[in-house]
């Protein structure tokens, strides 16, 4: 270290000297020093000052020293006088030290700190008796950071003077700053006297305790049998003192030091004794660790079960194993995390051997930890747990083995259920093929289900049907035909056994066989226990329809197969599945499936849910198909709430109620030199002739409902500084007055049927409903044009047709197409 050490200052000093000695320029230092000497402003003198530290020399000092007592600008001086070398600005600071005050004299002395030169002590040494609180500690902290013997001298003949308070505390500072950079310089008797003296004389704990680690480091060997002694004795700073350093300490006499305690302290102690061993990470303290796992103190034990989890080998499976089977609460769990966390040595070989002779709950918890420690070489002897006789042993290891198995134990996982002998233990091995397969479909994208699908065409019945849940869990080609063979079986309970593993399903390609075990298509015998299994069908076949992730259908299609459904006779029940799905579906046609079942009084409640879940997921072009639904609802039924969760929906779809959604959009169009808003009065092709080909474009509707009232045409057309049109045709079923509410960001032109109705001028946000005016609708179809300025940022607009009261005008339609034969009267 003393040989990085010294090669290492001399390639400081190079760093520190390279931006003068390598490239600085010369006319650049005079002109920082010319700005020190001028009337420039108090900023710039800062910057020079900045600057001056990297690039100073020698040449710069009298002008820095000149600003050491100016009040704005000593502290810029300062930085930059503080890391430069030369004898000139330790002198320049130690004059200025000799003038100040206040803060300015602590910010000159902890500059002269920053320059570690021992020329200064003698000017700090005086300050520690000056009459300024702030300026004594400083220096006292000062010299502790420059050290070396002249430091030192001049702290410790202040020191036995100094009474207790701030100027004591910083002068302990000081000394122990300059005993540590003894004990760096490995001069440990030097540095123990520092130390011994400070821990006698001191007047806090604090200090003491600080001292106090001191003289442990740097007493060699003896420091073992001193901290042992503080660790057992009843001084609270040297005993606190003692436990932090004995962490760091190295070599096993130190830790067997500690582990001999162990038994002769008390239990506060031994806590911390525990959790210094557990930071030193030396297992040879594990006997005495060990035995702190059968303390009568619940703390004690908590630290050791953690130390032995951290330091243990295979040699304390038993041991923790045990206490996890016999504790509860906090302890149970910390043995068994402990378990978790062994990692020396061979550890699950030794979990394996001690399965032999374990009581039954010992056993239980070794294997829980040999499946939690995700140690696949036991997998084998797991597998033989799982045949032998003792239960629960069989149960903890079909549970590890869930979580250990892999394809290559598919077979094993199989021939388990096949040969097992009761149904417990069968069905257990039944839930643990599932897991394994589940997780390798989930994992990879597939399962090997050889083994599988031929066990449940070959093996015992009773093992057949234990297997067709594993088969109805997977989306496998020969799991699925498994299934359907199953459903086709001479035999009922195989029947039975594949419909109920049918019905949990999440594969998509079973939807047609979840609606013929609904039709009864593989009933052989009736009843009412029939009946039940259609039910589940049933409700699988929604549930998988409407509501499985993994089941790729379009709305359209799950709306097809839930209205041939509807065309059929459904209880009610029935009824009830069919709307939970319909509920889920954001799109109208499930609206207008669900509405007319608000007129059965059987199911009308939860058809009035659904009602208004459909409704409050729809985008604004099908708010009037939501509202009038909704108003349906808040007519046919009085439960309070329903009417309140309906109204509130209403009242947020009216909102959204009457926005276009669908426009033809020419543009942009622009002029050099001409903002925004010199744009807004200049006509372009689209005021004068709207017939030229290509001039309009659709745009798409907006891919969010939530903002499908939006149009963004800074998403479609881009830039800043320039104009675009935007079209639709309105059909009204008579003439009649409606309201029009328009926001745009920035500025819009409106026209009807070619006539100026509105225009606003702006640079703004959107603001919807920014500019409500009232227009007169034709009979048929009226042409509408909007101008639409972009100044920067957002290019948005919005439009919507309402009553005057806020209810959708009933009857308009939206054209996009310009072709008039396109725009017959609906």
């Amino acid at each position: 270290m003393k040989r990085f050490l010294s090669a290492a200052i001399p390639v400081l000093a190079f760093a520190l000297m390279t931006p003068v000695t390598l490239g600085a320029d010369g006319d650049e230092q005079d002109q920082q020093i010319a700005i020190l000497q001028s009337s420039h402003t108090l900023a710039e003198k800062d910057a020079a000052c900045a600057r001056l530290k990297w690039i100073g020399t020698a040449r710069c000092v009298p002008a820095l020293s000149t600003l050491l007592t100016d009040r704005d600008l000593s502290h810029s001086a300062r930085y930059a006088l503080e890391s430069m070398p030369g004898a000139e600005a330790e002198t320049a600071l130690l004059q200025a030290l000799a003038k100040a005050s206040g803060s300015n004299q602590v910010g000159m002395i902890n500059s002269l700190a920053v320059r570690q030169d021992p020329e200064a002590v003698e000017a700090l040494g005086k300050l520690l008796s000056d009459a300024d609180a702030n300026a004594a500690c400083a220096a006292a902290m000062a010299l502790g950071r420059i050290g070396g013997p002249q430091g030192l001298r001049a702290l410790q003949a202040s020191w036995d003077t100094s009474a207790s308070g701030p100027l004591h505390e910083a002068e302990a500072d000081g000394l122990l700053a300059c005993a540590n950079g003894l004990l760096a310089e490995e001069k440990e008797p030097a540095a123990l006297v520092v130390f011994q003296k400070l821990y006698d004389t001191a007047k806090t704990d604090k200090i003491r305790q600080a001292a106090f680690c001191g003289v442990l480091l740097s007493s060699g060997r003896a420091g073992i049998a001193l901290m042992s002694k503080a660790i057992a004795g009843n001084d609270g700073a040297s005993q606190i003192a003692a436990l932090q350093v004995a962490a760091e300490m190295e070599g096993r006499p130190v830790t067997r030091a500690l582990a001999d305690l162990l038994p002769n302290v008390k239990p506060p102690v031994q806590i911390a004794l525990l959790a210094c061993l557990d930071r030193r990470s030396d297992s040879f303290c594990l006997p005495g660790v060990e035995q702190m796992v059968k303390s009568t103190n619940l703390a004690v034990r908590l630290a050791a079960i953690k130390a032995a989890g951290d330091l243990g080998d295979g040699s304390v499976a038993a041991l923790l194993a045990e206490k996890a089977s016999e504790a509860t609460g906090a302890e149970k769990n910390a043995a068994r995390q402990a378990l978790l966390d062994l990692r020396r040595g061979k550890v699950t070989p030794a979990l394996l051997k001690n399965l032999t002779n374990a009581a039954p709950a010992v056993k239980a918890e070794l294997v829980w930890a040999i499946g939690g420690r995700g140690d696949k070489s036991a997998v084998p002897k797991l597998l033989e747990l799982a045949r032998g006789p003792d239960a629960d042993l069989r149960a903890n290891s079909l549970q590890a083995l869930a979580s250990l198995s892999g394809p290559a134990q598919l077979a094993d996982l199989v021939q388990l259920v096949v040969q097992s002998t009761n149904e417990d233990a069968r069905a257990q091995a039944a839930d643990t093929l599932g897991s394994v397969c589940q997780r390798i479909e989930a994992r990879s994208g597939h399962c090997d289900t050889e083994a599988l699908v031929k066990a449940v065409r070959t093996a015992p019945l009773e093992a057949r049907l234990a297997l067709l849940p594993v088969c109805g869990s997977l989306a496998e080609a020969p799991a699925r035909e498994a299934l359907r063979a199953a459903l086709e079986d001479s035999d009922f309970p195989v029947r039975e056994a594949g419909v109920r593993a049918l019905c949990d399903t999440h594969d998509g390609e079973l939807l047609p066989d979840l609606l013929k075990a609904y039709h009864g298509d593989y009933e052989r015998q009736k009843g009412a226990y029939n009946l039940k299994l259609r039910m589940l069908a049933f409700r699988a076949y929604i549930r998988l329809l409407t509501q499985e992730e993994s089941v790729r259908l379009s709305d359209e299609q799950k709306i097809a197969a839930l209205r041939t459904i509807l065309e059929t006779p459904l209880s009610a029940d029935e009824k009830r599945l069919v709307l939970s799905g319909l509920s889920s579906i954001p799109d109208s046609k499930a609206l207008a499936l669900a509405s007319p079942m608000l007129d059965d009084p059987i199911v009308k409640a939860e058809a009035a849910q659904a009602v208004i879940q459909i409704s409050s997921a729809l985008p604004a072009a099908q708010a009037e198909e939501a509202a009038v639904a909704l108003t349906k609802v808040l007519a046919s039924n009085p439960d309070p709430a329903i009417q309140s969760s309906a109204e509130e929906a209403r009242k947020k779809i009216l909102k959204m109620s009457g926005y276009v959604t669908q426009w033809q959009v020419s543009g942009p169009y622009e002029q050099q030199g001409r903002n925004f808003s010199e744009l807004f009065d200049i006509p372009f092709a689209p005021e004068n002739d709207q017939t030229t080909p290509g001039l309009w474009k659709n745009v798409p509707l907006s891919a969010s409902a939530a903002e499908s009232w939006k149009m963004d045409l800074l998403k479609v057309l881009g830039g800043e500084q320039r104009v675009a049109y935007a079209r639709i045709w309105i059909y009204s079923p008579t003439q009649q007055k409606v309201h029009v509410e328009l926001g745009s960001d920035d500025g819009f032109k409106f026209w009807l049927n070619g006539a100026i109705v509105y225009s606003n001028n702006a640079s703004r946000a959107l603001q919807p409903g920014s500019d409500p005016t009232d227009v007169i609708l034709n009979e048929g179809w009226n042409a509408l044009m909007l101008k639409v300025t972009q100044n920067t940022a957002g290019w948005e607009f919005c439009l919507r047709f309402t009553q005057a009261s806020g209810e959708p005008v009933p009857g308009l339609k939206i054209s996009t197409n310009p072709d008039a034969n396109s725009r017959k009267t609906p």
